[in-house]
């Protein structure tokens, strides 16, 4: 970069950040709130410092009134150690105890959230009761730390959780519930944020749900459908080329093992061996179809209500549980698998990334430029760590430590290129209309020439219609690129009749 182009982007930065530095006077109000975001986060400190002392554990009955709870048809042993391996998965397990009533409880640590004048930390208090041999109460609720009381749930416009018991057959109602939740706010921030207790309680036990129900189910559904016809290394598939060793490139790594961490992180993946064997064994058959036996691929299965499948670039594929839930049998599952296989082949993904980041190119100069001079102000501007939240007398150099705190957080996320956007795009919104059509035609070809039946596929894209259909008229937006991608399901399906059309396949319609 030019010393001009440095000179256009840094003078303006840094009179921004001068006027911002030299600031005026705090109003009272702007004093009271800061007062009150200090007092607040050092209190917030101190029972982190101090837990699990510095906080009781509601009682199974106290859970119970404050917050939600479901029935499980399943004994006490089994709910409870389900609930055990989801913590794990959680940022900490501050404390474990057993109540005189037989029940047993989990203190856990949620996501803490900082904005600009206010910082809130709130725990999940997850408890289990037996009622009989086979059947187990759960309750979850939250808890202020700072207080030390529970965390009142909003329920205003919010008709509480159905009175009915969860078991292999009913599992979905508490996705239904969580789905209802999202809905009731659709894209309205300030509703979305006063449900959000809502969406972390109801999230869990939609997370315990699959983990304790889905994989016996899913087995059953997905054993039971085997081939449909045997596997025949040798059989010729119509417009099945083969390609060249595949191989990963760097940057498709670099990334993928990026973001696949971060999406670990964030989301339960439902850990059941049996349904991991299933989705490694179908991916195996399509690879093996496919030429690239080689080629190395991991599977997750995520506890989401999203109806969608996704691959990173480093190989890592992710099946949401609502779309295990919603296919009909592993004829359609292979289809799908074939198609984000073919995407992964292609190196979609990274065609994507390049693409991005011509596009970005001046967006993340200006980061890193203000990274770069971020070390350099932040002595003055009292800045000490990555972290804002120190507390400070000025209204505006609090604003300043956030904006060059933000500058720093935005640039560990531009090293690994435009990965946020370009990952997060594909996984909502698919890749270019050529690439999805192409991936639906190969994913069809994968499975017949693995013992599938590819009519499936048209199976699977009727459904997919049904859902977007019903996410209209509902008016809800749709997180998912197996719906979203172009150039849209009803095009999709037509060319998926001509693609089974030459590959001599009957379609069931």
């Amino acid at each position: 970069m030019s010393h001009l182009s440095a000179s256009r982007i840094l003078l303006p930065l840094l009179t921004v950040l001068a006027v911002v530095c030299a600031g005026c006077a705090p109003s009272a109000q702007q004093r009271e709130r800061m007062a009150e975001y200090e007092q607040y986060a050092r209190q917030l400190d101190q029972a982190y410092l101090n837990a699990p002392s510095s906080v009781r554990i509601p009682t199974h009955a106290q859970a119970r009134a404050g917050g939600v709870s479901w029935t499980f048809a399943r004994p006490l042993e089994e709910v409870w150690r389900s609930c055990v391996d989801l913590s794990g998965q959680y940022p900490g397990v501050m404390a474990v105890q057993r109540g005189r009533d037989g029940s047993r409880q989990l203190l856990m640590l949620t996501a803490r959230h900082y904005s600009y004048f206010s910082s809130v930390g709130l725990w999940l208090s997850v408890s289990v009761r037996p009622l009989s041999s086979r059947q187990t109460e759960v309750a979850a609720a939250l808890v202020d730390p700072v207080k030390g009381e529970l965390f009142p749930l909003s329920t205003s416009g919010l008709q509480n959780a159905p009175k009915v018991i969860i078991d292999r057959n009913t599992y979905s109602a508490i996705s239904t519930r969580l789905s209802d939740i999202r809905s009731s706010v659709k894209d309205d921030p300030i509703a979305q944020a006063s449900v959000h207790s809502h969406m972390v309680v109801n999230g869990f036990f939609n997370e315990l749900a699959m983990q304790l129900l889905a994989p016996g189910r899913w087995k059953a559904k997905y054993v039971a459908s085997g081939r449909a016809v045997g596997f025949d290394p040798d059989h010729k598939v119509p417009g099945l080329k083969r390609r060249r060793p595949f191989s990963y490139g760097g940057l498709e790594n670099r990334t993928g093992n990026f973001a696949s961490a971060v999406l670990r992180r964030s989301h339960v993946v439902i850990d059941d061996p049996a349904v991991s064997g299933i989705l490694d064994e179908v991916v195996g058959e399509l690879l093996q179809a496919a030429g690239q036996a080689e080629c190395k691929v991991n599977t997750y299965v995520l506890a989401s209500p999203d109806v969608n499948a996704f691959v990173m670039p480093n190989g890592d594929v992710f099946v949401c549980s609502a779309l295990l839930d919603t296919l009909e049998d592993r004829n359609e599952l292979a289809f799908i698998l074939g198609h984000e296989l073919d995407h992964l082949l292609h190196h979609d993904t990274l065609a994507r990334l390049k693409k991005a980041h011509s596009t970005r190119v001046a967006q993340y100069t200006i980061v890193g430029m203000t990274s770069a001079i971020a070390p350099i102000l932040g002595p003055a501007l009292g800045i000490t760590s990555g972290v804002a939240g120190a507390a400070t007398t000025s209204t505006s150099t609090m604003i300043a430590q956030q904006a060059a705190s933000q500058a720093i957080q935005s640039t560990v996320a531009s090293v690994a290129g435009v990965l946020g956007d370009a990952v997060s795009a594909a996984i909502i919104e698919g890749y270019s209309q050529g690439s999805e059509l192409r991936a639906d035609g190969n994913g069809a070809r994968y499975a017949l020439a693995a013992g599938y039946d590819p009519a499936a596929s048209l199976g699977v894209l009727a459904t997919l219609q049904a859902i977007e259909a019903e996410a209209t008229n509902a008016q809800t937006a749709i997180t998912s690129q197996l719906i979203n991608s172009k150039p849209g399901l009803e095009k999709r399906t037509d060319r998926m009749r001509d693609t089974l059309t030459k590959l001599g396949v009957a379609s069931a319609d």
